[in-house]
């Protein structure tokens, strides 16, 4: 669990046309705000 002032591990996903992409190249440009949706269906 992280906890607040803790850094975020560099985690990478499949972005659009399923491209590999690093967390880090996000919040290097600015703050950024990660959001998990879960699909039930």
């Amino acid at each position: 669990m992280l906890k607040t002032g803790d850094s975020i591990p560099n985690l990478q996903f499949a972005g659009a046309h399923d491209k590999p992409v690093a967390l880090a190249s996000y919040w290097s440009e600015a703050p950024t705000i990660v959001v998990f949706l879960r699909h039930f269906g």
